[in-house]
């Protein structure tokens, strides 16, 4: 697994159905997608709170459970440059080594401001003014090259996908889309969230919310209580799943 499928899965493993025997899990139930005319998400910062936590990476190949990695999570409220600041730093530990991602929106708005991710392999620094994405990309092996592209000024991160998710008015039946800036995908790209029901994942009560990004649906079990991602689980290919499991205490 290189580590740009890997950045790709923990984007896009931030939900999905969970099947496990060993612990309390979710059903394993296709999300449905909103339709092309989901109203447009509004992520309240006011949902946003500094935590520290620890995932569990778990890839399940027909029903074999395997542990090949962790994420470290941290959000923090804190001033970058002199301006009040949500700042993410996401530290994985996977099959093909360690990356650190690091995303800067701003507090009031979850505007994006930078994000750059680090591995040994591969560097990609972003740089977000108003309507404009400027940065670089450097592959192992190949000169960098620049980056530009006009963007719509409602674009967010990617790398804050979890944290927008979990900071929307969620509720049965709510629905919205969302527009995020993926490198890996070639830009902007719309991003569905839809609640399917509420679960018990871990002895935590979840909102289950259906996540459809560039054709990928995967489902979120975000914590009602504490507005945060409890389990995440992408499908790969039939039978095989990625999870991302909040570890306990």
């Amino acid at each position: 697994m290189t580590k740009r499928s890997l950045r790709w899965l923990v984007l896009i493993a931030a939900a999905a159905p969970v099947s496990v025997s060993a612990q309390t899990s979710a059903k394993p139930a296709p999300a449905p997608a909103p339709s092309p005319t989901a109203p447009a998400a509004k992520p309240d910062p006011a949902r946003v709170a500094p935590y520290h936590q620890s995932l569990r990476m778990i890839m399940v190949r027909g029903g074999q459970e395997q542990e090949i990695g962790s994420l470290d999570d941290q959000v923090v409220l804190a001033d970058d440059n002199g301006k009040p600041s949500i700042i993410r730093v996401q530290n994985v530990d996977g099959p093909a080594g360690a990356m650190t991602d690091t995303a800067v929106a701003d507090k009031a708005s979850l505007a994006p401001r930078w994000h750059s991710s680090h591995a040994e392999h591969r560097l990609l620094q972003l740089q977000f003014t108003g309507s404009k994405v400027t940065g670089k990309y450097k592959g192992s092996g190949d000169p960098p090259f620049p980056i530009e592209q006009s963007v719509a000024e409602n674009v967010f991160d990617s790398n804050m996908l979890d944290v927008l998710v979990c900071a929307l008015p969620l509720a049965d039946g709510y629905r919205g889309r969302l527009t995020v800036y993926l490198y890996e995908a070639g830009g902007a790209v719309p991003v569905d969230v839809a609640v399917t029901g509420s679960e018990t994942v871990d002895g935590s009560d979840t909102w289950a919310t259906g996540v459809t990004i560039s054709g990928h649906t995967a489902r979120y079990f975000i914590g009602k209580a504490d507005h945060r991602v409890v389990q995440i689980v992408a499908t790969q290919a039939p039978g095989v799943e990625l999870r991302l499991v909040r570890s306990q205490g």
